[in-house]
């Protein structure tokens, strides 16, 4: 097994001092990678997923489509 293959938790924040959108232009994002997939809550509340391979840039989410339920109970902490 690859090292990509395993699920890796992301957080993207700065660290240090209190993260407001006033001191970090970025939006801030929590989610879950694999090799194929990326899936993430943005601190606005957006839910994002996005197929690594098919869409390496992440421009196309796939979070309301039909056939992403499947991926959505493999990578969903809920399962």
């Amino acid at each position: 097994m690859s090292w990509d293959a395993k699920p890796v938790v992301i957080t993207v924040a700065p660290t240090g001092a209190e993260v407001t959108r006033e001191n970090n232009p970025a939006p801030l994002f929590r989610g879950v990678r694999t090799d194929r997939h990326t899936y993430a809550v943005a601190d606005d509340g957006r839910w994002l997923l996005y197929d690594n391979r098919e869409d390496p840039f992440q421009a196309r989410n796939l979070i309301d489509d039909a056939g992403s339920e499947l991926i959505l109970r493999t990578v969903s902490p809920d399962g």
